[in-house]
């Protein structure tokens, strides 16, 4: 699954290569450790100075725990 952010920078070769490495690097959800991870998290939210492009400023979540994460559910 992949993010579904407005945002260009989603869509670059970058962010697919960098989003995949974490995915692989943190393959059980971060949040509630028992599904996997299907989206690459920025742990500092990028308006708030977070780095976009930075592995280190990525986590891996379960869709239900993204949701969560952002209010949505």
């Amino acid at each position: 699954m992949q993010e579904s952010n407005s945002d260009p920078r989603y869509h670059t070769a970058t962010w697919q290569k960098l989003r995949k490495m974490c995915l692989r690097m943190r393959p059980i959800c971060e949040h509630c450790k028992k599904t996997a991870s299907t989206v690459a998290h920025h742990d500092e939210p990028v308006e708030d100075g977070g780095e976009f492009f930075d592995l280190d400023n990525l986590m891996g979540l379960c869709r239900g725990c993204h949701e969560k994460e952002h209010g949505r559910k």
